[in-house]
């Protein structure tokens, strides 16, 4: 009788450590943009190359040697082009693939990053790495549209969760070693939402930091390995949601950090 009860136990803490199993690797790929075009002008720049600079020291300096962790690309300011970008988020999965930079709210042409020669609209963009990363303003926005979700949703290539904002924000490259920290010890979602409470405020308009994606990877970890989410295919509404959905109150105060 103990034998007969032992073998569910054993099968059971077999199935925990299958779910909890460390990834073998960890691949990321980045595009950010500091200096948009025409150079010298201030009000065009951003701190994107250094927002994903700084994520990618921090998953460099936390994973490795405990973890195997490779970025497989980073492309910055002029490097950052249109084509090149398309052809990355649309190509072979990385664990986790970033933007930061410009963004322009909208599912159509009206929407999507902007890069150092233009826009990538949204639709154009089929996601398969495991988590994106949209340091930008508006790429989440919907303004509360169930028809803009789902052009968010038609992004989803296999690509488990989408972390950025629904609104205007403010880019701050220290929120890269905070998000890069939290990693270590947050899900992919709720570390991302957190970092954001850290900086966000310094905008002086409430800004909304959202988590979008497959209904069973709100408790997903950067270090585990988990299989791609199904694919989008307008008729599966229902494998997707917004996992977070905050709120953070705009002061307009600039914050010493750490």
């Amino acid at each position: 009788m103990k034998k007969i009860k032992l073998i569910p136990l054993i099968a059971a803490f077999l199935s925990v450590m299958t779910v909890n199993s460390y990834a073998a690797t960890v691949t990321s790929g980045f595009f950010g943009i500091d200096d948009y075009p025409p150079a010298g002008k201030s009000d065009d720049d951003r701190a994107g190359y250094s927002y994903v600079r700084n994520l990618n020291g921090e998953l460099n300096a936390l994973l490795n040697p405990s973890h195997t962790y490779t970025n497989t690309f980073m492309y910055k300011d002029s490097q950052a082009k249109r084509l090149p970008f398309i052809s990355k988020a649309n190509g072979d999965p990385c664990t986790l693939f970033g933007f930061s930079g410009h963004g322009y709210p909208g599912k159509g042409i009206g929407g999507g990053p902007l890069l150092y020669d233009g826009k990538a609209n949204k639709t154009s963009l089929k996601f398969k790495h495991r988590y994106v990363v949209m340091y930008s303003c508006n790429w989440l926005w919907n303004g509360g549209s169930k028809d803009e979700l789902r052009g968010t949703y038609r992004t989803f290539n296999g690509t488990r969760l989408q972390m950025g904002f629904g609104t205007q924000m403010w880019l701050d490259a220290r929120e890269g070693i905070a998000y890069g920290q939290r990693l270590m010890r947050e899900t992919v979602g709720s570390a991302f939402v957190n970092a954001a409470r850290i900086f966000q405020p310094q905008n002086d308009k409430d800004v909304v930091v959202k988590v979008v994606g497959y209904t069973g990877a709100r408790m997903d970890y950067i270090t585990n390995s988990y299989p791609a989410a199904p694919v989008y295919n307008g008729r599966n509404d229902g494998q997707f949601k917004e996992h977070f959905n905050c709120k953070i109150k705009g002061t307009g105060k600039k914050i010493t950090w750490p």
